[in-house]
């Protein structure tokens, strides 16, 4: 009785694959920096990947996205910001990235500008900073607590048309 024909089987062995944040990082080393900052995607847990919005390989654009524009490949995950909007925000209309860091930022979430959501719109909208003499509490605390600064329906960028919007908090 000859040899066996039967095939034979090897153990299985896995091979490790870097970080591909960590492959890509080895040029691209601001960027790799900016993804360890604290406000971040979760690209170093390896929850979302360079590829994931880049294609290494060639795209249209400079920034070599996947989608045709920035904003195009931010609303790919961030839908619920697309809108559509009847009152727009003209930074966010023109790019995403006007006032987030797609990669990594030491602001609130990855704000270029500000440790705080208000700090970052005051950058812009300079006469809502203040001090006033009579401040209302909502806005001092927190700009989105009555805007959203991607777009709304309402006038304003309210979040709710007024008079509704006051009465949430104001019972009569």
């Amino acid at each position: 009785h000859g040899k066996s024909l039967a095939p034979t089987i090897n153990k299985f062995v896995t091979t490790f694959l870097p970080n591909q944040a960590d492959s890509c990082g080895t040029c691209h080393q601001p960027i790799r920096a900016a993804t360890l900052k604290p406000s971040h995607h979760p690209i170093p847990e390896g929850k979302v990947k360079c590829s994931d919005c880049h294609n290494p390989h060639g795209a249209l654009s400079p920034s070599m996205v996947k989608q045709p524009t920035i904003n195009d490949q931010c609303y790919s995950c961030h839908a619920d910001k697309r809108g559509p909007y009847v009152f727009n925000h003209p930074p966010v209309e023109e790019n995403c990235a006007t006032c987030h860091n797609p990669h990594g930022s030491q602001n609130v979430r990855l704000l270029r500008v500000g440790n705080t959501v208000n700090e970052a719109c005051t950058n812009c909208h300079a006469e809502k900073r203040g001090p006033f003499l009579w401040e209302h509490a909502p806005v001092r605390e927190n700009c989105l607590n009555c805007h959203d600064a991607h777009g709304s329906i309402n006038e304003k960028m309210l979040k709710v048309k007024q008079p509704l919007l006051c009465q949430q908090c104001h019972q009569t």
